[in-house]
């Protein structure tokens, strides 16, 4: 567990005012926690925090508390590790969620946090309890976990929040996975007002949640310019390559941005875009490892989500802010499926949960990204709440463009890893329940004509009102 925190899962910040004493205990309480040792860490944590308060000195307040969060953290996650079971899964997660009140922001010259009741939750885990749960009957009692190398965690006795009897839990690592029963439990699960899940409602402080819809559950959150069943594709030729397929991908929006700009269709930065996209090309095509490293650049991405809303291959994965829309594309693809629905195949929405992500974009965590590009270039984009995650090429030693091509890890297994500071979920539903889901997302008015207004859009939505045996 030392290492999951050696890898960091905060933010890191100078001790811009501390004095020797608190920089000192902070030290100290780090040297314990980097040992394993958590419990007693913890202890020296709080003592540290307490003497900054009392000193006023708030960037050793703001290291103690991010100090404080590694710790519970820690705790939590070995008492889900050691168990497996959903009471130390709901301790875990509100721990985190805690912890998060505790990330330390920074700024020239000065630190900025947020505590909230950051210190009456320290207060309820020494204690083993957490806040009453709404559901009947949910206290449970996690027995004692196990000696330890250094230090013994003790017994926690905590009220928990368990999932409703109707969602199951099928998996916990390396990500969670739910599967709602029918198409109302799954709206459920995913409202960001009542969501019975923790973190996924009335809970979540900010929108800081993004989701992706699949019609299937056995995808993986790779885009289509990077799978392999997608060579050779548009403009794509030669051998199956990291410099032909990113050729390829640049010559397919340099065809379709000048295509629809002799029909008077408006592309984004369309004056700049033709020589980007030439110079791109021949960066590619001489083999310049800045080229694939920083592709796509940002001029480009306005052009390049358009196109990817067109249906073109491109690197950029789709998502939503809003957990309808995602559920709505998983609804729509079994709409298009010719075989007959089945009970044991399921439709998905992937739910992310990292603050820093979504806060800034990025993140010095893992190597995932995300774009939003100008809702006013894109009305599918307005339309859909979207915005696009993406993974730059991963160049290291004997990388070679020219020879093969290798397209790593999907986005779920960066964003599982511990060292992450990412929760991700998904939420599964059978595909018979699909015609049902997508009957109840058009009357909350998701639909084909709200999401590509178009012409078009309206004529998709017609076909989806008839699936789903519902007039406009």
């Amino acid at each position: 567990m030392a290492k999951l925190f050696q890898a960091g899962l905060f933010l890191t910040l100078p001790l811009l005012a501390a004095t020797a004493p608190v920089s000192e205990d902070i030290a100290h309480a780090r040297a314990i926690q980097q040992s394993g040792n958590f419990i007693e860490a913890r202890k020296e944590f709080q003592h540290a925090l307490t003497k900054a308060t009392q000193e006023g000195v708030s960037a050793g307040r703001a290291l103690s508390l991010s100090g404080l969060a590694q710790t519970d953290l820690a705790l939590g996650h070995y008492a889900e590790t050691i168990t497996g079971g959903t009471d130390a899964r709901a301790l875990f997660l509100a721990l985190k969620n805690k912890a998060e009140e505790a990330r330390i922001l920074t700024t020239v010259g000065q630190a900025r946090f947020y505590s909230g009741d950051f210190a009456d939750a320290l207060k309820d885990f020494e204690a083993g309890w957490i806040s009453p749960a709404p559901y009947p009957g949910s206290d449970r009692k996690i027995t004692r976990l196990g000696p330890r190398s250094r230090g013994e965690l003790p017994s926690v006795k905590m009220r928990c929040m368990p999932l409703p009897p109707d969602i199951q839990t099928l998996q916990t690592h390396p990500y969670r996975v739910l599967e709602a029963p029918d198409a109302s439990s799954f709206l459920r699960t995913l409202s960001p007002i009542d969501s019975p899940i923790d973190g996924f409602g009335e809970k979540l402080r900010n929108r800081s949640l993004i989701y992706r819809g699949l019609v299937s559950s056995d995808l993986s959150l790779v885009p289509k310019a990077r799978r392999k069943s997608q060579w050779p594709y548009r403009g794509g030729g030669g051998g199956d390559t990291w410099k032909n397929r990113l050729i390829a991908e640049v010559q397919t929006i340099l065809s379709f941005s000048e295509l629809a700009d002799r029909q008077g269709l408006a592309i984004p930065n369309m004056m700049g875009l033709r020589r980007n996209l030439h110079i791109q090309i021949g960066a590619l095509a001489g083999g310049n490892l800045e080229a694939f490293k920083e592709w796509p650049p940002t001029e480009i991405v306005p052009a390049l989500s358009l196109a990817q809303h067109c249906g073109l291959p491109t690197c950029l994965l789709d998502f939503s802010w809003n957990p309808y829309v995602a559920a709505y594309f998983a609804a729509r693809g079994v709409m298009d499926k010719s075989s007959p629905l089945q009970d044991d195949k399921f439709i998905c929405v992937w739910v992310v949960d990292d603050g820093q992500l979504t806060l800034t974009f990025d993140s010095p965590r893992h190597s995932i990204k995300l774009f939003v590009p100008p809702a006013s270039d894109n009305r599918t984009l307005q339309a859909q709440e979207g915005l696009f995650m993406w993974s730059p090429v991963s160049i290291h030693d004997g990388w070679d463009a020219a020879t093969g091509f290798d397209p790593g890890e999907p986005a779920e297994s960066i964003l599982s890893k511990p060292s992450s500071g990412c929760a991700l979920t998904k939420v599964l539903l059978k595909e018979t329940e699909a015609k049902m889901l997508l009957h109840r997302l058009i009357k909350l008015g998701v639909d084909g004509a709200r999401l590509f207004p178009t012409y078009e859009g309206a004529a998709r939505a017609t076909d989806e009102h008839t699936w789903a045996r519902i007039c406009p």
